[in-house]
């Protein structure tokens, strides 16, 4: 883990990894989850896919928000109470 206040040259380095990985992924994602692609290329503005690899370059992020809702766990635990071997 790299920290701001420690190294911030370390970290713009962390982030911009991060920030390529997650737009290439969002063409990956985009033939089999459509909605989920074109969501992650629009927050990173991203214009249009172009199967190639993209390296942003200093992207803003907007309008950034989670793509899945958190899963309830009280169902799962319930489940685990109730001695079901299959949940872990």
């Amino acid at each position: 883990m790299v920290a701001i206040s420690e190294d911030p040259k370390g970290c713009e380095i962390t982030m911009a990894t991060c920030l390529a990985i997650i737009a290439n992924l969002s063409q990956l994602f985009e033939p089999c989850l459509l909605f989920y692609g074109i969501c992650v290329q629009q927050s990173l503005g991203i214009k249009s896919s172009m199967w190639k690899v993209i390296c942003p370059n200093g992207p803003q992020l907007s309008d950034a928000k989670p793509l899945f809702e958190r899963i309830d766990l009280k169902p799962i635990g319930g489940a685990k109470a109730l001695g079901l071997s299959f949940i872990t």
